[in-house]
């Protein structure tokens, strides 16, 4: 076999991206088409959620439409960008935000924010912590703050490369304003919400997750590996 001509091998490395060029427009654009098939489910659970007058039914549509457009954030994410990975509090943001306006009432002052590292995760991983964090912060605004006037919800987002344990790990922290009740303890890790979490975590991240009380505030943590 004869050595290959510069232009050979230009042409042959302008083929290459081409290739890789068409690749990446078609997962574009599947990551598209599925973000807007969960978004017409949703619709549909909306409608269907106008139809029923228990107020428990009306929690269980909302939920399930809350986790739907979790992963739908995703989807879009990855649709409007190159490349397998996507920053952690990008994610977080838009699906905390949707949360937020869920169940946030007309008279109620509760703010969001979430900060800390600009840590990229895969698709694969990325998919379950917007999972976690809907259920996290509809947690924090349902349980947490309730009836209260005010209230705020603060996500923290730590990059561990220290530890020897976890190295390269993740950690992230919601923290907000509602106090657990000293006679009952911690929340109910029974809730279906928190069930699903841990369900999460422990099979799609092999992580760990903590429920505790610091600082007069309730900190949910989740950790795992990159």
């Amino acid at each position: 076999m004869g050595l290959m001509t510069i232009e050979e091998m230009q042409k042959l490395l302008l083929e290459k991206d081409q290739q890789l060029h068409e690749k990446d427009l078609l997962i574009k654009e599947t990551h598209h088409r599925v973000k807007n098939g969960l978004q017409i489910i949703a619709s549909i659970l909306r409608l269907q959620m106008r139809r029923v007058d228990s107020s428990e039914a009306k929690n269980g549509f909302q939920a399930s439409v809350d986790r739907i457009l979790a992963i739908s954030a995703v989807q879009d994410a990855f649709a409007r960008q190159s490349g397998d990975k996507i920053e952690v509090r990008e994610i977080i943001d838009r699906v905390s935000q949707d949360v937020l306006s869920s169940y946030k009432k007309v008279d109620q002052n509760i703010t969001c924010e979430v900060v800390g590292s600009d840590v990229k995760i895969s698709y694969s991983k990325a998919v379950p912590v917007a999972l976690i964090a809907s259920e996290l912060v509809s947690n924090a605004i349902r349980h947490g703050i309730k009836d209260d006037n005010s209230g705020s919800i603060c996500i923290i987002i730590t990059e561990n490369q220290n530890s020897t344990e976890d190295q390269n790990g993740i950690a992230i922290a919601v923290f907000d304003s509602g106090r657990m009740n000293p006679d009952l303890g911690p929340p109910d890790e029974k809730k279906l919400g928190l069930q699903i979490v841990k369900a999460l975590v422990q099979e799609q991240l092999q992580g760990s997750f903590s429920l505790t009380e610091e600082e007069n505030q309730t900190k949910a943590e989740i950790i795992f590996k990159k």
